[in-house]
């Protein structure tokens, strides 16, 4: 039994706009993935670096806890888009957002240039 109204189903699913939900899903959801894993990967560089220029193990820093709830925050809405990108993609086309966007390519795509 749904309760959606199926005539807003295939509307979304003949527009675009469905699709671009689900894009600016993903887009948001990898942003969120970048924004977790830069400060621990410049970390990690900074450290490699400082062991190479001085060829010797340096002293390590230590995130701070507010540095790791600013990542846990960032994956955990992250994993927030993901899902309502999957609900949103499932929802109105019936399949997962990678599917979804490539069965919908040819709609995206101008067929003439002019």
């Amino acid at each position: 039994m749904t309760f959606a109204n199926p005539r807003i189903r295939e509307q979304l699913a003949s527009s675009h706009i469905g699709a671009v939900a689900v894009v600016a899903l993903l887009f948001s959801g990898c942003d969120s993935v970048f924004d977790a894993i830069s400060q621990p990967f410049v970390e990690g560089v900074s450290f490699l670096v400082r062991a190479v220029a001085i060829l010797d193990f340096p002293t390590m820093t230590v995130s701070t806890p507010s540095e790791i709830l600013i990542s846990a925050y960032h994956l955990y809405w992250a994993s927030l888009c993901f899902v309502l990108a999957w609900c949103v993609s499932h929802w109105t086309y019936g399949v997962g957002p990678i599917r979804c966007l490539t069965n919908h390519r040819e709609k995206f795509v101008r067929k003439s240039h002019a």
